[in-house]
C-alpha cells in the first residue's frame, strides 16, 4: 500500500465569532501502481501533536464520495472538540461496506494513526443509510488490540441487515456486485458484511457489538427503523451501552441526526479492549480481544468462541469453540521471578474433539520448564506441548477433559539437601532438571547402582520425577540436590508394590489424593537401613508402596497451603 499526498481544498466555519480555515486533505490509497482508494481528512484547529486526540470516521451514504460527510456539521464538530476528522470513500459509492471497503477504511486510520497523535481508545464511527452500518460491521470484525477498533458507533438509517434489506428491495444490484451473487448463492458473505442476520442468530456477527456503544437513529417511516429497533430489543440486556431514537422525525441517513447530540453521547466512551467474557462469531482466523483462533475448517461458516477468565488472567473458562480447531489466550502468563499458574476449564469437552491451545505472555524466552496436566474424573495425565515463536501450544487430546493445568516455572531454583547412609538407599528426584544423571545428581554414589521397579528391578542410568529408586553409596553423607521445584505429580501405579518418590516439599502420606482408594493403609515404607513406615514424603526420598488394583493417585503440595 502506497499513500500520495494532496491538499484539494480550503473551507471556513464560525465560531463565536472567530473564523478558522479548515483544511481538507486528500489521499490516495496505491497498490501495485494502481489508486484502488482516497480518502479526506481534516486536522482541528488547535492541535499541537503533544496530547492524543480522538479520531471520527464518517461514512457516506449511497451515491456517494470522501468528501459528502462535509455536507453535514460533523466536520465542525469534530473540529470544534479537537478531534480528528476522516471520510473515507471505501472504493466506490456504493460498496455496502464489504470486506476490501473495510481494509481501506482500516488502512487510512493507521495511515494517521502513523502520521498524527490519535488515541487508541477515541475512535468514533458514524455514518448515514449504506454507511449508517459501516461502524457496527467494522467493530464486527475489527476485535484485534492491536489495530483500529471502533470506542463506540452512531448510525443514521442504517442498513444493518444486508440480506433482510435486499428482500425489502426486490433486489439490490450493488449487493450482488460486491458480495458476489444473491442472499441464496452467497449467504455468508451478506452475513459477515452486516450488522446483524436476523433470521439466524447463529450466523450472525451481532454478538461482537457486546462491548460497543451503539447510537441508533432513523426516520419515522423507513423500513431501517425496525433494523434498529430489532438490533436494540436483540442486544438489550447484553449490550449495556446503547442509545435509540424515540421519537423520530422525517428524513432519512445523515438528515435525520442531531450531530451535537450524537458526538455528545459518544465522546463520554472509550474503548473496551480487554473484557472478562468473550463471545463472538469469527468470519475468518482472527484475533479477538485476548483470544485468537488461528486455523478455519469451512470456510463458508463463522468460527463460533466463547470464553472468559478472572481478573489476573490464572483461570480461563472455554464453553465454545467450533469451526476451528486451534485457540490461543493471548497474557495468559507473566514473568514474576517465580512461577506462572493457570487453569482452564474445558466445558467444550463433550461437543468437541482434540484440539489445539496456545498460550501467550511476556518474557517466554525465560520460561525454563513448563508442567502440563489434563484432569477428567480424578485422573491426571501429561499433556504434550510445544513452544513455537512466542506461544506455548498444548496437544488437548479428545479424552474428554475437564480440566487443563499449567506450570509455567521461570528458573527460581531451590535445594534441599538429602542425607544417605553407607550401602543400599531409597532416593528419588524432587525437582525438574536439566541433567538427570545418577552420577551428577549423586556424585557421591557408585556407579551402575541405580534401580528402578516396574515388576522387576531394571537398571537405569537417570532418575525420573515421582520415581523412586534404590542406589548405593560407598559411606554415609549429604547431597545436595538443586532444581525447579515440583509442586505436584500423577503417578500411574500398578496393582502390587510400587516404587515412587514425593515432590519439592514434604507432604504427609495421608494427604495424598487418591479417589479410587487403591492405596492400602499403612503400606507406605521409606528405608534408613532398615525399612521404615513413613507418614511423610520427604524430598529426594524414595518410597515403598502398595496397592490393591493400579491406577493414578495425585500427590499435590496446595493441600498443605
Amino acid at each position: 500500500m502506497k499513500l500520495v499526498n494532496l491538499r484539494i481544498f480550503w473551507l471556513s466555519f464560525y465560531i463565536l465569532g472567530f473564523v478558522h480555515s479548515q483544511t481538507i486533505y486528500t489521499e490516495y490509497v496505491i497498490m501495485n501502481n494502481d489508486t484502488v482508494d482516497v480518502f479526506s481528512y481534516q486536522i482541528p484547529f488547535n492541535y499541537t501533536g503533544i496530547e492524543p486526540v480522538p479520531l471520527l470516521v464518517t461514512f457516506h451514504q449511497w451515491g456517494g464520495n470522501e468528501n459528502s460527510s462535509y455536507s453535514t456539521q460533523f466536520d465542525e464538530e469534530a473540529n470544534i472538540r479537537g478531534w480528528l476528522y476522516l471520510s473515507p470513500y471505501g472504493g466506490a459509492p456504493n460498496n455496502y461496506n464489504h470486506q476490501r471497503a473495510q481494509e481501506y477504511v482500516e488502512w487510512a486510520i493507521i495511515w494517521l494513526q502513523n502520521s498524527f497523535l490519535i488515541d487508541p481508545t477515541r475512535i468514533y464511527m458514524v455514518g448515514g443509510s449504506m454507511g449508517g452500518a459501516a461502524g457496527a460491521i467494522f467493530a464486527n470484525n475489527h476485535l484485534d488490540p492491536r489495530y483500529p477498533m471502533v470506542a463506540a458507533t452512531a448510525s443514521g438509517s442504517g442498513i444493518l441487515d444486508c440480506e433482510r434489506r435486499f428482500y425489502e428491495m426486490d433486489g439490490n444490484n450493488s449487493m450482488i456486485e460486491w458480495f458476489g451473487g444473491t442472499p441464496e448463492e452467497v449467504p455468508f458473505e451478506y452475513h459477515r458484511n452486516s450488522a446483524v442476520y436476523f433470521a439466524d442468530s447463529t450466523q450472525s456477527m451481532h454478538y461482537n457489538l457486546r462491548f460497543t456503544p451503539l447510537y441508533l437513529d432513523f426516520g419515522a417511516s423507513e423500513p431501517h427503523r425496525y433494523h434498529a429497533e430489532d438490533l436494540y430489543n436483540l442486544l438489550l440486556g447484553y449490550n449495556e451501552n446503547m442509545w435509540i431514537e424515540t421519537e423520530p422525525s422525517g428524513g432519512h441517513g445523515f438528515s435525520v441526526m442531531d450531530e451535537h447530540h450524537t458526538c455528545n453521547w459518544m465522546e463520554q466512551f472509550e474503548l473496551t479492549d480487554n473484557p472478562l467474557e468473550i463471545n463472538v462469531n469469527l468470519d475468518e482466523p482472527s484475533r479477538a480481544y485476548w483470544a485468537e483462533t488461528v486455523n478455519i475448517i469451512s470456510q463458508d461458516q463463522f468460527i463460533r468462541v466463547r470464553c472468559s477468565k478472572n481478573f489476573n488472567s490464572s483461570f480461563f473458562d472455554l464453553y465454545q469453540l467450533t469451526n476451528s480447531d486451534s485457540l490461543i489466550f493471548h497474557h495468559s502468563f507473566s514473568y514474576n521471578d517465580e512461577m506462572s499458574q493457570l487453569t482452564i476449564e474445558n466445558h467444550t469437552a463433550s461437543e468437541i474433539g482434540a484440539f489445539h491451545l496456545g498460550l501467550a505472555g511476556e518474557d517466554i524466552g525465560l520460561i525454563d520448564y513448563i508442567s502440563v496436566h489434563g484432569e477428567i474424573d480424578g485422573f491426571f495425565p501429561d499433556l504434550s506441548y510445544s513452544i513455537q515463536d512466542t506461544i506455548v501450544w498444548i496437544d488437548v487430546p479428545n479424552l474428554g477433559l475437564q480440566f487443563i493445568h499449567v506450570e509455567i516455572y521461570y528458573g527460581n531454583t531451590t535445594s534441599v539437601e538429602v542425607e544417605h547412609s553407607a550401602g543400599w538407599n531409597l532416593v528419588g528426584l524432587p525437582y525438574y532438571v536439566g541433567d538427570e544423571s545418577a552420577t551428577t545428581l549423586f556424585p557421591e554414589s557408585i556407579d551402575g547402582t541405580l534401580f528402578s521397579f516396574d515388576g522387576a528391578y531394571t537398571l537405569s542410568d537417570t532418575l525420573a520425577p515421582g520415581t523412586g529408586y534404590w542406589l548405593r553409596f560407598e559411606s554415609e553423607g549429604t547431597t545436595v540436590l538443586n532444581g525447579i521445584p515440583i509442586d505436584w505429580l500423577t503417578l500411574d501405579l500398578d496393582e502390587g508394590w510400587n516404587l515412587i518418590t514425593g515432590i519439592s516439599n514434604p507432604i504427609e502420606v495421608d494427604s495424598i489424593i487418591d479417589l479410587n482408594e487403591i492405596i492400602i493403609p499403612g503400606t507406605v515404607y521409606g528405608y534408613d537401613e532398615s525399612y521404615v513406615q513413613a507418614e511423610v514424603l520427604d524430598p529426594g526420598k524414595g518410597y515403598w508402596l502398595r496397592t490393591t488394583a493400579a491406577g493414578s493417585i495425585l500427590i499435590s503440595n496446595s493441600l498443605n497451603h
